[in-house]
């Protein structure tokens, strides 16, 4: 019989619903049953996971004979590791598992996509203009890209930030300058 973690998978997913629900159910407290159910499927999702577990390098611990990057893989293996903690640590340590690698990590990424709204909003309360300059496009010997984007409001370096791709590294910048605008805006501009 080939090994494989699909019995682990299963208790992860299970366990991962409980406390992606009662996270949701314990801070959301306007929020109705559809939006909760919105709220922990956008956590939950399988393009989440894969991400979330590629950024840990999950996918490289992973021994298959298939191709990892092409397919849920590397996500079912997240579910396979929160099952493994479950067992191993119990439950409290497993809570604390999952909000530290998946659900702040999938706040925080969602604050930071609504940085380059808010930057453009703050800029057009405050009469200004903002660029983002490419410093950086390069490829790592490993074959991922690198990018380094400076945000410029009225011609003025204010942040930096490096990303993966283009996007993110955007995105970060924006939420940087944000947090420096909101500081030392009178300084600045």
């Amino acid at each position: 019989m080939d090994e494989n973690n699909e019995r682990l998978e299963f208790l992860g997913d299970a366990v991962l619903h409980t406390i992606v629900s009662d996270y949701l159910f314990k801070t959301h407290n306007n929020a109705d049953e559809g939006k909760l159910t919105q709220l922990r499927a956008d956590i939950e999702n399988r393009k989440n996971l894969n991400a979330i577990a590629h950024a840990m390098g999950l996918d490289t611990q992973i021994k298959t004979k298939t191709d990892v990057s092409g397919n849920d893989i590397a996500g079912n293996a997240l579910e396979a590791l929160i099952g493994a903690i479950y067992l191993d640590k119990g439950m409290d340590t497993c809570k604390k598992f999952v909000l530290k690698a998946i659900i702040n990590k999938k706040t925080n990424k969602n604050n930071t996509q609504e940085s380059k709204q808010k930057l453009t909003q703050w800029c057009s309360i405050h009469n200004c203009t903002f660029v983002f300059v490419m410093l950086k496009n390069e490829v790592t010997p490993d074959n991922k890209h690198h990018f380094l984007v400076a945000v410029h409001i009225n011609g003025k370096e204010i942040a930096q930030a490096a990303g993966n791709t283009k996007k993110e590294a955007e995105q970060l910048a924006a939420s940087r300058a944000l947090k420096i605008l909101n500081k030392h805006s009178k300084q600045l501009i």
